[in-house]
């Protein structure tokens, strides 16, 4: 059976995310700009084959190591941007998580999840901190912190992944459920941020 509420929701996200890649990237400019269209772009791509075969997607590897270049490529493109004595330590940290995602799963699909949801809670958790630092400094108008909030939502869904390890089908299928109405509603959070770049 067809859910069309995961599809509307896919749908939604998949949108939201190609206008932020586009206007964000834009708006950036330069190395950031390209990183932050990077992030949204794959984050858009995700939402695409969710919208196509489902919740399904989740479950394959490959797709969980393609997904992981959406927080990391919103990390840095708001790092290369506003925090450039950081840059280094921010890619080390990005090619140090996808590699984390990439051997956990390789050794089983247990820690692979814990990986995911490790780096992804995390990532989210950064993007989560940036923008108010960002707003604090006056770096970013006061809309901006619409990033926050989409990064908030991001956060909660990786972290949602620890679920996986309590064996309880209702606490799984809660995350599962829970997927297509997070990434709208982290797209639309960050879509509504661009306006203020």
């Amino acid at each position: 059976m067809v859910d069309y509420r995961d599809k509307i929701l896919a749908g939604i996200s998949a949108l939201a995310g190609l206008y932020s890649a586009l206007i964000g990237g834009v708006k950036l400019g330069g190395v950031s700009g390209i990183f932050m269209g990077m992030g949204f772009l794959v984050g858009s791509a995700f939402s695409s084959l969710l919208f196509v075969w489902g919740r399904e997607v989740l479950l394959n590897k490959w797709t969980v190591l393609f997904a992981f270049f959406y927080p990391m490529g919103l990390i840095l493109s708001l790092v290369w941007k506003f925090f450039p004595e950081k840059r280094l330590v921010f890619a080390l940290f990005a090619i140090s998580g996808w590699l984390f995602i990439l051997v956990a799963h390789t050794y089983s699909k247990d820690w692979g999840s814990f990986a995911v949801a490790l780096v992804h809670g995390g990532a989210g958790l950064g993007l989560f901190l940036i923008p108010l630092v960002l707003n604090g400094r006056g770096a970013v108008p006061g809309g901006f912190q619409w990033f926050s909030l989409g990064s908030l939502v991001l956060a909660l869904m990786g972290f949602g992944l620890l679920h996986y390890f309590s064996k309880e089908d209702g606490k799984i299928q809660l995350f599962w459920e829970a997927v297509p109405a997070a990434m709208a509603l982290s797209s639309v959070f960050y879509a509504m941020a661009i306006c203020y770049l």
